[in-house]
């Protein structure tokens, strides 16, 4: 089944760059073996934030800021995305020491408005927060979407323009032929000049096969929800060194996360929920907006996530093959950066300089290493 691009995995980068590359006229094919948004891309909590990324990460996540302001023109659908800003909370002065070098450095990195606040503004933005808060960081422009709506919007529009998806096969082998990239799926072979690694906790299986040294580290993040409750929120909300990420949405449920791990299994491609973490995020949720405690958890899961081993994603062109280039590897932070990655990599890929550099995230740094 012949087109110009084939990419594998349809979650928010396989549909976002597969919608890039339609709009530049490619005929593009997407191979996924399970359903859109399976796994990590419809699972996360749906944060749109920067606070305590890694510094080389913050100028793309600057752009991708940018991107979901557009969300709304870019793919016909806003896709639920409410810049309600993002607040980093100190629970001690020392987590303030922390929150203001964390400011210098994302100042000195990218030009995302960031506001130091005492006790007294916290308040006034979060008066149902826990006394033993003490102050924050408070990005304006931030906020959340919705992960599993994001991606089918792009999903949708992607097909408007063209793009084939092939869902319920699994891609076993990839190998460069004479001119094109073959790659083998349970019941049929797909052929194309490019092929797009997007295969997120997988995506390291694919790289292997083409020549690029990586190993991803599993990881299958929990959340919880509690049911629809009165307004008890503004902001997204997480801690200065406990793991923590709470918001309210528009229909009043409340998602926690932060980081908890569960139990993945990348060859069922299931994971297990550690409910002793899970207990002890919504303990942490209640000591931070006591409020909380009048809500009831309804529901808790998981998403499997691949982290490479620096923390930061691999995106770029691959380096043992010509013709392949990857996005996978985003080590928790994929959801936020998705719109932008897919459009940067469609830049490279059609021979366009990107309005961001992709440098630090290329796979090189690691087969050089290997």
């Amino acid at each position: 089944m012949g087109a110009d691009v084939i990419v594998i995995g349809a979650g928010i980068h396989g549909c976002s760059v597969a919608m890039q590359l339609a709009e530049r006229g490619a005929k593009v094919v997407v191979v996924e073996k399970t359903a859109p948004a399976a796994h990590a891309s419809g699972a996360n909590a749906g944060s749109i934030h920067h606070i305590a990324r890694l510094v080389p990460e913050l100028p793309l996540a600057e752009f991708a800021l940018s991107i979901w302001h557009r969300m709304a023109e870019i793919v016909g659908d806003d896709c639920g995305f409410r810049p309600v800003g993002h607040l980093k909370i100190a629970e001690s002065e020392e987590d303030m020491e922390i929150l203001g070098d964390m400011c210098e450095a994302a100042a000195d990195a990218c030009c995302i408005r960031e506001d130091i606040l005492g006790q007294e503004q916290l308040r006034r933005l979060e008066p149902h927060l826990a006394p033993h808060c003490v102050g924050g960081v408070y990005s304006p422009d931030c906020g959340y979407a919705l992960p599993a709506h994001t991606v089918d919007a792009m999903r949708r529009r992607a097909e408007e323009r063209g793009v084939r998806f092939v869902f319920g096969q699994a891609v076993r082998e990839i190998r460069r032929g004479s001119s094109d990239w073959l790659a083998l799926a349970d019941r049929d072979r797909f052929a194309a000049p490019v092929l797009v690694n997007c295969a997120g906790a997988w995506g390291d299986r694919l790289a292997r096969q083409a020549g690029d040294a990586i190993e991803l580290t599993p990881l299958a993040l929990q959340m919880a929800v509690l049911g629809r409750m009165p307004r008890v929120m503004n902001t997204v909300i997480g801690l200065t060194r406990r793991l923590l990420s709470i918001k309210q949405f528009g229909n009043g449920t409340v998602v926690i996360g932060g980081g908890y791990r569960g139990k993945p299994d990348l060859e069922s491609g299931t994971s297990e929920l550690d409910m002793a973490r899970s207990a002890y995020n919504v303990k942490a949720a209640v000591e931070t907006f006591p409020i909380l405690a009048r809500g009831q958890v309804v529901r808790c899961w998981t998403g499997i996530e691949g982290r490479s081993p620096d923390g930061l994603p691999i995106i770029g062109p691959g380096r043992g093959e010509e013709g392949i280039w990857h996005a996978f590897g985003f080590s928790t932070h994929g959801f936020y950066l998705g719109p932008a990655v897919g459009i940067l990599l469609a830049d490279l890929i059609t021979g366009r300089a990107p309005a961001v550099t992709l440098s630090p995230f290329d796979i090189g740094r690691f087969t050089a290493m290997a």
